[in-house]
């Protein structure tokens, strides 16, 4: 019994240096993912600080069948929580910062990509041509933008949106050059409250 005491402490220990991990990589999201993953980890840091202390009370205090069938239960509860807000906020890749997406952007369509590759690759990856709009139903690569694409030299496309606390659209913006061939790629997020 002495054994599983030492274990579930050992848990919940290794479950606080995981929240404080959480809370330190969060910068490298964007930032309304940032503020929620570094707020919901404290929150949880300081439920397990407190879940720490109570243990250690417990097993003072009460017989060994329960303190092992409470602290069951609380961890498993514990460590189901944080999975589930781990697993909910990385999966989507459009919530990683900026720079983190742009560098993926730039993989696929690489600095001297030609104007008729990056939209090849924005019709095979179903993107919104234009500005961000409600109202525009999502539209493949037409002769006319493409047109309006050669005489501005820019590309603009919606590659996705999510919603965390408000609705963030993601954009991208692909530069080209006199030869319309890419010299620059600028990724930038807009939030709108509902």
């Amino acid at each position: 019994m002495r054994k599983l005491k030492m274990y579930i402490l050992l848990t919940m220990i290794a479950l606080a240096v995981l929240l404080v991990i959480m809370m330190k990589i969060s910068p490298t999201f964007d930032i309304m993912t940032r503020i929620l993953l570094y707020y919901a980890s404290a929150v949880l840091l300081a439920i397990d600080i407190i879940a720490i202390v109570s243990y250690i009370a417990i097993i003072l205090v009460f017989k060994d069948s329960d303190v092992s069938q409470i602290m069951r239960y609380t961890a498993i509860a514990t460590v189901g929580i944080f999975i589930t807000i781990i697993v909910l906020i990385a999966s989507n890749p459009l919530r990683r910062s900026e720079t983190h997406i742009r560098e993926g952007i730039l993989k696929i369509t690489p600095i001297g990509t030609n104007i008729e590759e990056v939209f090849k690759v924005v019709d095979e990856k179903k993107w919104v041509i234009g500005p961000p709009d409600e109202q525009k139903p999502r539209m493949p690569t037409s002769q006319v933008l493409k047109d309006d694409a050669i005489k501005k030299k820019r590309i603009d496309a919606v590659i996705g949106e999510y919603r965390t606390i408000f609705d963030t659209s993601v954009s991208v913006f692909w530069y080209f050059d006199d030869d319309l061939k890419l010299i620059d790629v600028e990724v930038s997020k807009d939030y709108d409250s509902v």
